[in-house]
């Protein structure tokens, strides 16, 4: 099965363009960048692929990531498809499903000890992705010590990780930046 995909998106003259990668698992995992639109898979009759019906935000991360863990794949790193966001699109309302259907995805694929093992680096920045989208969700419940909690164990992972930690104890800031992230 091989699997190619790319993605550009353009937002106020940004532009990301995928990485070419040995190792598409371990590039997603640090930043997931597989665009529904842009994904050709070879299914063979044997094999079932199916999205995980009970999710509302991520059956694509989950479909994806698991395919991507254990099958041959391949990244285009050239842009094949455009998108656009929208403040009232499904994903922008089911940000309570963020963290939950992420994080069940890679507790999935990380019972397997091999994986785990092997892409435990990798496996660090996937789980602090969770705890930002959660961060993301009690911010928006105004739980701004929660998200402050929830970001306390990735805060030494990385510049980035800290800068969020530290948005976190202001509701504004936090407010105020994600206003222009989006």
């Amino acid at each position: 099965m091989v699997g190619r995909f790319g993605l550009t998106k353009m937002e106020k003259n940004r532009r990301i363009i995928p990485q070419k990668s040995d190792d598409p698992f371990k590039t997603n995992l640090l930043r997931y960048e597989i665009n529904m639109q842009s994904v050709a898979i070879r299914n063979q009759p044997h094999r079932k692929i199916e999205f995980n019906s009970k999710y509302e935000f991520a059956p694509d991360f989950d479909l994806f990531m698991k395919i991507i863990s254990r099958n041959k794949t391949e990244i285009i790193p050239e842009p094949i498809v455009k998108y656009r966001k929208l403040s009232n699109s499904l994903t922008s309302k089911k940000i309570n499903r963020w963290w939950v259907e992420t994080k069940e995805t890679l507790d999935n694929i990380f019972a397997d000890k091999e994986l785990s093992e092997k892409y435990s680096y990798e496996k660090q920045f996937a789980y602090a992705k969770v705890a930002y989208y959660k961060a993301r969700y009690l911010m928006t419940q105004n739980q701004t010590q929660e998200a402050v909690q929830v970001l306390n164990e990735y805060k030494n992972l990385s510049k980035q990780y800290f800068g969020l930690w530290l948005l976190a104890h202001s509701k504004l800031l936090w407010n105020f930046i994600h206003k222009f992230k989006k």
